[in-house]
C-alpha cells in the first residue's frame, strides 16, 4: 500500500521513495505464491492494484542495489516465477534491463 500511495493517481498521494529498503534483510518467500497473499491486506486500508505496485517496486529497488549479475539474476528469476502465475501482473510485469 505504502508503494501505491506513491502512484500518479493515488488519492492520498505520498512522495515517492526509492532507496528505503535493505534488500538483504527481505526474505525470498516474500515473492512466492505462498506469501502473495500478506500483499494484498494493509490494517483494512487495501488500494487497488497495491500487490502489483508493492512486488515491482520491491523487486526494482533491490534489482537496482543488487552487488552483482548473479543477484540480479537470481531476483529475476524469482520475480518471474511468481508473475507468471498471477494474471494482475499481466500489463504490468516489469522489464530489466542489463547494465
Amino acid at each position: 500500500m505504502y508503494k501505491a500511495k506513491q502512484e500518479p493517481e493515488a488519492e492520498d498521494r505520498i512522495p515517492v521513495t526509492t532507496d528505503e529498503l535493505q534488500c538483504d534483510a527481505i526474505p525470498k518467500v516474500s515473492l512466492t505464491d505462498t506469501y502473495l497473499g500478506n500483499w494484498s491486506t494493509w490494517n483494512g486500508n487495501e488500494l487497488s492494484g497495491q500487490i502489483v505496485h508493492g512486488v515491482n517496486k520491491l523487486v526494482e529497488q533491490c534489482h537496482e542495489k543488487a552487488e552483482n549479475e548473479s543477484h540480479k539474476s537470481y531476483l529475476r528469476d524469482l520475480y518471474h516465477d511468481l508473475v507468471n502465475n498471477h494474471h494482475e501482473f499481466a500489463d504490468r510485469t516489469l522489464s530489466f534491463h542489463q547494465r
